[in-house]
């Protein structure tokens, strides 16, 4: 078996393919990185004189594909098929796919993808003894996506400074979807540009909408009302949508009443970034803002975006207006607590003391 790194290097100056490939891994973008590479490889090794072809177990009847492994391509064409999601297959039917692998045929790249680290046994040691390769392709961990990102970047062409693939990490969270999608789309951006910097990201990517979230709920922390109200007017005046919006700010206060129950028991760093999935950078601003908000705070914010969620699709009202009288309840909800009677008071200044 060999780990998805080592196959991105040996594949460049593949001279032969193997007959068999079978890719397992918890990352459905690196086992299809896999296969676009082998084909790229393929390609380049035949002249382009090959065929391909992608399968799901449920799109293709085992006997048909079975006899397809069991024939040679007519002209010597080369021929690369992909069956992704094996896990999927019944077990009579991965039993036939096991037995027909003992016999390769000619001028044929079987490569088979398998969403679980763990893998198949019986496949993974039919394929081993007939000369295949077993690769794991997992994703990074949290904290090693930035140097992801900037090997993904380099692919392109292009080099990326440490701060720009932080922010964008940041930003984008760990799908490996999500950061390829905005990789390309900054890629873009840079024309002829050979550096991609902080402003790059900020400029060619939503990650604005991300740092308003961040700015909002600190503001939020420091009883500015009047500056939590500005930010998200801002963030709706951009073109962003409310219920994206909505759907940011809600994931922010999760992952925030995450880490403060985690900081609670005295759960280790490490710890909490594999519960939350965030990357270092992230994280230590995350613990840092988690400190000035109470349990009290965060339950009253996740009950008001409840409200806000069935509000914004059930009227007709502007979203600003929706989001500033979110704000003000939350406010009224505050010093209701804090003061044990009703008031109308709302904080109008920060930096008088917190009004969480």
């Amino acid at each position: 078996m060999i780990y998805y790194d080592r196959f991105l290097t040996s594949v460049k100056n593949l001279k032969k393919p193997a007959p068999f490939y079978f890719i397992k891994g918890n990352s459905d973008f690196l086992i299809h990185e896999c296969w676009h590479l082998l084909v790229d490889r393929c390609s380049a090794l035949y002249g382009g004189r090959i065929l391909t072809a992608h399968y799901v177990p449920k799109d293709i009847p085992i006997d048909d594909l079975v006899e397809i492994l069991s024939t040679v391509p007519m002209g010597n064409i080369f021929r690369i098929i992909f069956l992704n999601n094996l896990q999927t297959m019944d077990k009579k039917a991965l039993s036939r796919l096991s037995n027909s692998l003992k016999r390769p045929a000619p001028f044929t790249c079987f490569v088979m993808g398998w969403h679980d680290p763990k893998g198949m046994a019986e496949v993974e040691q039919i394929v081993e003894k007939t000369g295949g390769i077993v690769i794991l392709a997992n994703a990074p961990r949290p904290s090693l996506l930035p140097s992801w990102v900037k090997k993904h970047v380099l692919a392109f062409g292009k080099k990326m400074s440490d701060e720009a693939a932080s922010l964008l990490v940041q930003y984008a969270g760990n799908n490996l979807w999500v950061l390829h999608n905005e990789i390309e789309k900054l890629v873009l951006y840079a024309g002829d540009k050979e550096f991609i910097g902080e402003e790059d990201v900020l400029n060619a990517t939503s990650c604005k909408e991300f740092y308003s979230i961040f700015e909002f709920v600190d503001y939020l922390s420091q009883g500015n009302f009047l500056a939590a109200v500005e930010s998200l007017r801002a963030l709706i005046s951009s073109g962003e949508a409310s219920l994206a919006i909505l759907g940011l700010l809600s994931r922010h206060i999760r992952l925030l009443w995450q880490i403060k129950s985690a900081m609670k028991e005295k759960l280790p760093k490490g710890e909490i970034s594999r519960i939350t999935g965030l990357p270092d950078f992230v994280l230590d601003k995350m613990m840092a803002q988690s400190k000035n908000i109470s349990e009290n705070t965060l339950r009253e914010l996740h009950k008001l975006l409840v409200h806000m969620d069935l509000k914004l699709k059930t009227t007709s009202l502007s979203p600003e207006y929706l989001f500033t009288h979110l704000i003000i309840r939350f406010f009224q909800s505050y010093n209701l607590q804090s003061s044990g009677q009703k008031t109308d008071k709302i904080s109008r200044q920060g930096g008088e003391g917190s009004a969480l």
